[in-house]
Protein backbone atom coordinates (compact mmCIF):
# COMPACT_ATOMS: atom_id res chain seq x y z
CA UNK A 1 0.00 0.00 0.00
CA UNK A 2 1.20 3.34 -0.74
CA UNK A 3 -0.17 7.20 -0.14
CA UNK A 4 2.00 9.44 -2.78
CA UNK A 5 1.70 13.20 -0.48
CA UNK A 6 3.20 15.84 -2.05
CA UNK A 7 1.14 18.54 -0.46
CA UNK A 8 2.68 21.37 1.48
CA UNK A 9 1.18 21.78 4.67
CA UNK A 10 2.54 25.43 5.25
CA UNK A 11 0.60 27.10 3.42
CA UNK A 12 -2.21 26.54 5.65
CA UNK A 13 -3.31 28.46 8.62
CA UNK A 14 -4.34 25.82 11.40
CA UNK A 15 -7.27 26.62 13.61
CA UNK A 16 -5.73 23.09 15.49
CA UNK A 17 -1.82 22.50 14.41
CA UNK A 18 -0.43 19.42 16.43
CA UNK A 19 -2.18 15.72 17.11
CA UNK A 20 -4.24 13.79 14.48
CA UNK A 21 -3.84 14.75 10.90
CA UNK A 22 -5.92 13.99 8.06
CA UNK A 23 -5.98 14.45 4.44
CA UNK A 24 -8.66 13.08 1.57
CA UNK A 25 -7.23 10.88 -1.03
CA UNK A 26 -7.94 10.37 -4.28
CA UNK A 27 -7.36 6.86 -5.36
CA UNK A 28 -5.00 5.44 -8.23
CA UNK A 29 -5.76 2.02 -7.96
CA UNK A 30 -6.24 -0.78 -5.43
CA UNK A 31 -2.74 -0.20 -3.52
CA UNK A 32 -1.65 3.79 -4.27
CA UNK A 33 -3.53 6.66 -3.43
CA UNK A 34 -2.67 10.01 -3.45
CA UNK A 35 -3.41 13.24 -1.15
CA UNK A 36 -5.59 16.11 -2.04
CA UNK A 37 -4.89 18.25 0.22
CA UNK A 38 -2.11 18.63 3.08
CA UNK A 39 -2.61 16.26 6.52
CA UNK A 40 -3.25 18.79 9.04
CA UNK A 41 -4.64 18.30 12.40
CA UNK A 42 -7.48 21.35 11.28
CA UNK A 43 -10.47 18.75 10.77
CA UNK A 44 -12.15 22.15 9.43
CA UNK A 45 -9.85 21.65 5.68
CA UNK A 46 -11.94 18.51 5.10
CA UNK A 47 -15.27 20.41 5.44
CA UNK A 48 -14.11 22.50 2.29
CA UNK A 49 -13.49 19.42 0.13
CA UNK A 50 -16.64 17.71 1.02
CA UNK A 51 -17.97 21.14 -0.08
CA UNK A 52 -16.81 21.41 -3.41
CA UNK A 53 -16.98 17.78 -4.06
CA UNK A 54 -21.19 17.88 -3.63
CA UNK A 55 -21.56 21.42 -5.34
CA UNK A 56 -18.90 21.40 -7.93
CA UNK A 57 -17.69 24.73 -6.72
CA UNK A 58 -14.18 26.24 -6.04
CA UNK A 59 -13.53 27.13 -2.04
CA UNK A 60 -10.86 28.81 -0.63
CA UNK A 61 -10.27 29.26 3.11
CA UNK A 62 -7.08 29.57 5.46
CA UNK A 63 -4.62 28.61 2.65
CA UNK A 64 -6.17 25.79 0.99
CA UNK A 65 -8.28 25.75 -2.06
CA UNK A 66 -10.21 23.01 -3.18
CA UNK A 67 -12.27 22.11 -6.63
CA UNK A 68 -14.35 19.22 -7.30
CA UNK A 69 -11.68 15.91 -8.33
CA UNK A 70 -14.37 13.36 -8.42
CA UNK A 71 -12.77 11.87 -5.33
CA UNK A 72 -15.99 10.46 -3.90
CA UNK A 73 -17.35 8.61 -6.79
CA UNK A 74 -16.52 4.95 -6.29
CA UNK A 75 -17.95 2.62 -3.68
CA UNK A 76 -15.95 4.03 -0.73
CA UNK A 77 -14.16 7.12 0.48
CA UNK A 78 -10.49 7.35 1.36
CA UNK A 79 -8.58 9.10 3.62
CA UNK A 80 -5.15 9.40 5.32
CA UNK A 81 -4.25 9.45 9.01
CA UNK A 82 -0.84 10.97 10.59
CA UNK A 83 0.35 12.32 13.59
CA UNK A 84 1.46 15.68 13.23
CA UNK A 85 3.66 17.83 14.30
CA UNK A 86 3.60 21.54 15.78
CA UNK A 87 2.60 24.46 12.95
CA UNK A 88 5.41 25.08 10.98
CA UNK A 89 8.06 25.04 13.99
CA UNK A 90 7.64 20.93 14.11
CA UNK A 91 7.93 20.68 17.66
CA UNK A 92 6.56 17.95 19.64
CA UNK A 93 3.46 18.72 21.76
CA UNK A 94 3.59 17.17 25.01
CA UNK A 95 1.45 13.87 23.75
CA UNK A 96 3.15 13.64 20.99
CA UNK A 97 5.46 10.46 21.69
CA UNK A 98 2.08 8.74 23.60
CA UNK A 99 -0.06 9.45 20.16
CA UNK A 100 2.59 8.44 18.04
CA UNK A 101 2.83 5.05 20.28
CA UNK A 102 -0.65 4.68 19.64
CA UNK A 103 -0.68 4.68 15.65
CA UNK A 104 2.02 2.49 15.40
CA UNK A 105 -0.19 0.32 17.75
CA UNK A 106 -3.34 0.62 18.80
CA UNK A 107 -5.38 0.35 14.63
CA UNK A 108 -7.75 -2.62 16.09
CA UNK A 109 -8.68 -0.26 19.09
CA UNK A 110 -9.16 2.54 16.81
CA UNK A 111 -11.29 0.46 14.78
CA UNK A 112 -13.17 -1.13 17.52
CA UNK A 113 -14.69 2.55 18.90
CA UNK A 114 -15.32 3.54 15.02
CA UNK A 115 -17.51 0.84 14.56
CA UNK A 116 -19.68 1.47 18.10
CA UNK A 117 -20.26 5.01 17.26
CA UNK A 118 -20.93 4.06 13.22
CA UNK A 119 -23.35 1.20 14.66
CA UNK A 120 -25.06 4.10 16.57
CA UNK A 121 -25.63 6.28 13.35
CA UNK A 122 -26.72 3.29 11.20
CA UNK A 123 -23.25 3.99 9.32
CA UNK A 124 -21.13 1.81 7.36
CA UNK A 125 -17.60 0.29 9.46
CA UNK A 126 -14.62 2.27 8.68
CA UNK A 127 -11.51 -0.06 8.01
CA UNK A 128 -8.11 1.06 8.80
CA UNK A 129 -4.95 0.09 6.79
CA UNK A 130 -1.45 0.64 8.26
CA UNK A 131 0.92 1.66 5.67
CA UNK A 132 3.63 2.85 8.05
CA UNK A 133 4.06 3.81 11.67
CA UNK A 134 2.84 7.23 11.52
CA UNK A 135 0.44 6.67 8.29
CA UNK A 136 -2.54 5.01 8.00
CA UNK A 137 -5.49 4.39 4.97
CA UNK A 138 -9.29 4.97 6.43
CA UNK A 139 -11.53 3.39 3.93
CA UNK A 140 -15.15 5.16 4.87
CA UNK A 141 -18.51 4.22 4.34
CA UNK A 142 -19.35 7.10 1.48
CA UNK A 143 -22.00 8.26 4.08
CA UNK A 144 -19.59 10.26 6.10
CA UNK A 145 -18.68 12.53 3.10
CA UNK A 146 -22.44 13.57 2.42
CA UNK A 147 -22.15 16.70 4.82
CA UNK A 148 -19.71 19.04 6.58
CA UNK A 149 -21.31 18.50 10.39
CA UNK A 150 -20.66 14.41 9.54
CA UNK A 151 -16.77 14.35 8.74
CA UNK A 152 -16.32 16.81 10.80
CA UNK A 153 -17.76 14.04 13.64
CA UNK A 154 -15.65 11.64 11.78
CA UNK A 155 -12.72 13.29 12.46
CA UNK A 156 -13.27 14.18 15.73
CA UNK A 157 -14.09 10.18 16.56
CA UNK A 158 -10.66 9.57 15.27
CA UNK A 159 -9.29 11.54 17.58
CA UNK A 160 -11.06 10.11 20.40
CA UNK A 161 -10.43 6.16 19.00
CA UNK A 162 -6.72 6.90 19.23
CA UNK A 163 -6.64 6.49 22.49
CA UNK A 164 -9.24 4.07 23.13
CA UNK A 165 -8.12 0.75 24.81
CA UNK A 166 -11.28 -1.07 25.22
CA UNK A 167 -14.33 -1.09 27.14
CA UNK A 168 -17.79 1.12 25.88
CA UNK A 169 -17.23 3.89 23.49
CA UNK A 170 -19.57 6.40 25.30
CA UNK A 171 -18.03 5.61 28.79
CA UNK A 172 -14.21 6.59 26.75
CA UNK A 173 -15.64 9.62 25.40
CA UNK A 174 -16.78 10.40 28.91
CA UNK A 175 -13.46 9.83 30.52
CA UNK A 176 -10.97 11.02 27.99
CA UNK A 177 -8.28 13.24 29.02
CA UNK A 178 -8.02 15.40 25.65
CA UNK A 179 -7.74 18.92 24.17
CA UNK A 180 -11.12 17.90 22.52
CA UNK A 181 -12.85 17.48 25.85
CA UNK A 182 -14.62 20.61 25.52
CA UNK A 183 -16.13 20.05 22.05
CA UNK A 184 -16.98 16.68 23.05
CA UNK A 185 -19.21 18.31 25.89
CA UNK A 186 -20.60 20.28 23.35
CA UNK A 187 -21.66 18.41 21.30
CA UNK A 188 -23.35 15.56 23.69
CA UNK A 189 -27.12 16.98 22.43
CA UNK A 190 -26.12 16.67 19.30
CA UNK A 191 -24.56 12.86 19.61
CA UNK A 192 -28.07 11.85 21.19
CA UNK A 193 -29.74 13.06 18.08
CA UNK A 194 -28.10 11.92 15.26
CA UNK A 195 -28.48 8.14 17.71
CA UNK A 196 -32.41 8.61 17.91
CA UNK A 197 -32.18 9.12 13.97
CA UNK A 198 -30.07 6.12 13.62
CA UNK A 199 -30.27 5.64 9.46
CA UNK A 200 -31.93 8.68 8.84
CA UNK A 201 -29.66 11.37 9.83
CA UNK A 202 -30.53 14.89 8.98
CA UNK A 203 -29.55 15.72 5.09
CA UNK A 204 -27.81 18.92 4.66
CA UNK A 205 -27.59 21.20 1.80
CA UNK A 206 -24.83 22.08 1.00
CA UNK A 207 -25.14 24.85 -1.67
CA UNK A 208 -27.13 26.68 1.01
CA UNK A 209 -24.11 27.30 3.52
CA UNK A 210 -21.73 30.34 3.31
CA UNK A 211 -18.98 29.42 5.87
CA UNK A 212 -18.79 26.01 5.07
CA UNK A 213 -15.10 26.25 6.88
CA UNK A 214 -16.06 26.48 10.04
CA UNK A 215 -19.51 24.33 9.78
CA UNK A 216 -18.84 21.67 11.35
CA UNK A 217 -20.49 19.06 13.96
CA UNK A 218 -20.25 22.48 16.71
CA UNK A 219 -22.07 25.15 15.01
CA UNK A 220 -25.10 22.46 13.22
CA UNK A 221 -28.15 23.30 14.53
CA UNK A 222 -30.55 20.70 12.99
CA UNK A 223 -33.53 22.87 13.13
CA UNK A 224 -32.46 25.07 10.58
CA UNK A 225 -34.73 24.47 7.88
CA UNK A 226 -32.86 26.05 5.11
CA UNK A 227 -29.94 23.75 5.73
CA UNK A 228 -30.64 20.80 7.15
CA UNK A 229 -33.90 18.46 6.55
Amino acid sequence: MKIINNQNRSVLTEGRNYGLGFAFLKKINDETFETVQPISPCKDYLNDVVYSEATGRPFAAWGLKTTKQGIFEGDHSYMALAVCKMGRSLQHYDDYDEDLENMKSNRENMEKFMHGIETKLGIGKTKLVDVDENLKLAVMDKQWVSATYLISLYALMLRVALQYKGGGVMTHMREIDSPDRMMLNGIKEKLLILFERKGNLPKQKLENIGGVHDHGIVSANFKDAYIYE
